[in-house]
């Protein structure tokens, strides 16, 4: 193979993966992961809520009731959300841990809610108490109480 094709090979190559990132990026799991390297060693999965596909995976109520009970007892539990809204998808978590605190991270995808495409995170003020919040779209989800209304910060576990 002469020089000039194998480097437009290459070009080529790193065009497309860098193409496929992008369009990609979006659908990583951020919120997921994050609240995985967040969470203490030994907590308890409560699930993973979405409405993706329309149709919730889990039951919503007994994902719910697991971190509620968990936060309760003072043990260390994670649950994430995924919500298509009407022009973006909001994902969030709430990551507790053995002490009774809890952080909640975000993480949205469109063009409402700046800055899009960043994780974000919230430190729920102590004592922490959850709060539900009722379906607009889907599922209901878990927040701190009071909600993150004012300055969550990035959150730089990936980045």
């Amino acid at each position: 193979m002469s020089r000039p094709v194998l480097i437009a090979a290459v070009v080529l190559v790193a065009a497309v993966m860098a193409v496929s990132a992008y369009r990609w990026y979006d659908r990583f799991p951020w919120v997921q992961w994050a609240a995985y390297w967040h969470a203490q060693r030994g907590s308890i999965n409560c699930g993973h809520l979405t409405t993706a596909d329309g149709m919730p995976h889990i039951d919503p109520n007994a994902a719910i009731q697991c971190a509620m009970r968990a936060h309760e007892r003072r043990q260390p539990f994670y649950i994430t959300f995924d919500v298509d809204g009407i022009d973006e998808e909001i994902s969030n978590g709430i990551i507790g841990d053995a002490q009774g605190n809890a952080v909640e991270i975000f993480y949205a995808s469109g063009i409402v809610t700046p800055p899009a495409n960043t994780l974000l995170r919230y430190w729920c003020p102590t004592p922490t108490r959850l709060q539900l919040e009722s379906p607009v779209i889907g599922i209901p989800r878990l927040h701190c109480e009071p909600r993150a209304a004012h300055s969550p910060e990035k959150d730089h576990i990936f980045w």
